[in-house]
């Protein structure tokens, strides 16, 4: 179950960040890990209930030392993330300037731009001063004389930033939730062990 909870968790994080992936394209790693590590938990998983089903202390073990060792890179992820969240704004915040100065030189870029602009109700990267003349992306109405009275408040960063705390949360909340049913899965899996070495002896 927290595979395939962490497969989803993964999945969702992906899907709800990919029309933005040039900003986060260095960071989609960690959804992507998160992903891979669902499927060998899941895997884990039913070694550990084969382990059960047939009394085998070694399955067993194996389950609860390689989930132990599962749970240990999940703490050591989540601390790293921590400590770098604001270095990770600062480089989300760094490429978005950086990309919203070749606007008018690049098609691609402009078609992101509008489409984020657009979509999100935000204008420019850090403000309407990023352009000289505003594109009517920047306003809601979509007019070909925007300005910036009628342009979205709120700049793009801000609630790109936004959005990727936000989903975040949900994959702290999430992690959370596995640890403890992992630390759960750890204890369990020990006491079957030893109770199934201690009958093994008599």
């Amino acid at each position: 179950m927290c595979g395939i909870a962490l497969i989803a968790v993964g999945a969702v994080v992906l899907s709800a960040l990919n029309p933005q992936k040039p900003f986060y394209e260095g960071y989609l790693g960690a959804p992507v890990a998160i992903v891979v590590l669902g499927v060998f938990v899941f895997v884990l998983a039913f070694l550990g209930c084969c382990g059960a089903i047939r009394e085998n202390y070694h399955m067993i073990m194996a389950f609860s030392v390689l989930l132990t060792i599962i749970l240990i890179c999940e703490l050591g992820a989540a601390i790293a993330a921590y400590a770098y969240r604001s270095k990770i704004a600062h480089a989300i915040r760094e490429e978005a300037t950086k990309s919203i100065h070749n606007y008018h030189n690049n098609t691609d870029v402009q078609r992101l731009w509008d489409d984020i602009q657009s979509s999100l109700h935000c204008c420019g990267a850090n403000s309407t001063a990023d352009y000289d003349v505003l594109p009517p992306s920047c306003c809601p109405e979509k007019p070909q004389d925007c300005t910036p009275a009628k342009a979205y408040e709120r700049n793009c960063v801000d609630v790109l930033l936004d959005k990727f705390n936000e989903k975040i949360v949900y994959v702290g909340v999430t992690g959370i939730i596995i640890c403890f049913i992992e630390v759960v899965g750890i204890v369990f899996g020990c006491c079957l062990a030893k109770a199934i070495r201690k009958y093994e002896v008599v």
